[in-house]
C-alpha cells in the first residue's frame, strides 16, 4: 500500500516534538504507540494509517465491550451525538472500543497543530467518556445515565 511519506513526516515531526514513543511501520505507513491516561482507563493505544490523501488515528480501549455489547452500543451511540470531531466505534464481533478521528489532506498539508488536534482529540474523548464506558461495561450504570454523568 503507498501512502504520503510528507503526512507521515508531518506527523513524525510532531511525535518527535512531543517525546512519543512509537513505532512506525515503513512498507505500510502506519504509527503504533501508547498514551498513559489520568483516569480509570489508565492507558490507550494508538493506531494512525498514512494514506495518499489523509490520516486517521485510531484511539483503542484497553477493556472491550465484553457480555455488555448492547449497552456498551448504546452509549457509545449517546455519546458520539452531536460530537463535532471524530466518533467512537464499537465491533460488535470480538466487542472492540476505539476513537477515530480522520484528516484529509488532498489539496495541501496539515498544520502542526491539526497533527496536534487529531491526535488528541481520542484522548480526550477517552479522558470525558472512559469512566461511564467503564461503569457500563462493569453494569454499575445505565448507558443514558452514564452518558449525562460524562458530559456535566
Amino acid at each position: 500500500m503507498s501512502y504520503s511519506r510528507e503526512i507521515a513526516n508531518l506527523i513524525k515531526q510532531y511525535l518527535d516534538g512531543e517525546s512519543f514513543h512509537y513505532d512506525f511501520d515503513e512498507e505500510e505507513g502506519i504509527f503504533h504507540f501508547g498514551v498513559v491516561m489520568p483516569s480509570k482507563l489508565q492507558n490507550i493505544k494508538y493506531l494512525i494509517r498514512v494514506t495518499q490523501s489523509r490520516f486517521i488515528c485510531y484511539a483503542y480501549c484497553p477493556i472491550g465491550a465484553g457480555e455488555a455489547k448492547e449497552e456498551v452500543g448504546e452509549f457509545l451511540h449517546r455519546a458520539n451525538y452531536g460530537l463535532p470531531y471524530g466518533n467512537f466505534e464499537m465491533d460488535y464481533t470480538d466487542g472492540e472500543i476505539r476513537f477515530k478521528f480522520s484528516l484529509i489532506c488532498d489539496d495541501s498539508l496539515p498544520s502542526l497543530d491539526l497533527v496536534e488536534d487529531s491526535i488528541l482529540v481520542p484522548a480526550r474523548m477517552f479522558r470525558q467518556y472512559g469512566d461511564g464506558l467503564l461503569a457500563v461495561i462493569f453494569g454499575m450504570q445505565e448507558p443514558e445515565a452514564a452518558v449525562e454523568a460524562c458530559e456535566k
